[in-house]
């Protein structure tokens, strides 16, 4: 019987007192879960599944968020939950996806000093999308040289990429 109609479906357990009958809603264990693993690949995913006799609403998201997306899960009328209640709300996440930063140094005339202006490729993203990143370089020392050693220190994506992802390490040497 679903709510405020008189149509039997199954599943109930019929109680008849003082002339009065009674359909109390079967009562489901499971609430569905949220989808585990799940990790931005720039496409809308499905955040939560499972349970039988319940939908879900706003269960598909493209965008990372690691704090959690709030969806509703809702029996369908005839059901509840084993504590009674017809709603439940999962926080489900997409994480960022990890890129790996590459760095190449650029020569300079000398001036006594060290810093360096160095260049960033990052690898392993969405085949769409060229995040961008920057960092702050040094040589080793000051010296006139070839094949010198520079670090490439506080990479960091650009603003607009930090939704969705996130760097695999700060600092690379080359």
């Amino acid at each position: 019987i679903k709510k405020g109609s008189t149509d039997v479906i199954g599943n109930y357990n019929i109680i008849y007192k003082n002339g009065t009958l009674t359909i109390n809603q079967v009562k489901i264990a499971t609430t569905g879960s949220c989808v585990s693993g799940l990790v931005y690949n720039g496409s809308p995913q499905t955040l939560a599944s499972g349970g039988s006799y319940v939908s879900y609403s706003n269960n598909s998201q493209t965008n990372a968020n690691t704090s959690g997306y709030s969806v509703t899960v809702t029996t369908d009328g005839n059901h509840q939950f084993s504590d009674g209640t017809e709603s439940k709300t999962l926080s489900c996440n997409i994480a960022k996806k990890e890129l790996t930063p590459s760095v190449t140094a650029s020569n300079k005339t000398y001036d006594s000093g060290t810093s360096a202006t160095c260049s960033v490729t990052l690898s392993g993203a969405v085949a769409s999308q060229s995040p961008t990143a920057t960092a702050t370089g040094a040589f080793a020392d000051a010296d006139v040289g070839t094949g010198k050693t520079v670090t490439c220190s506080s990479i960091t994506l650009g603003s607009s990429w930090t939704t969705n992802y996130k760097l695999s390490t700060t600092s690379k040497t080359t």
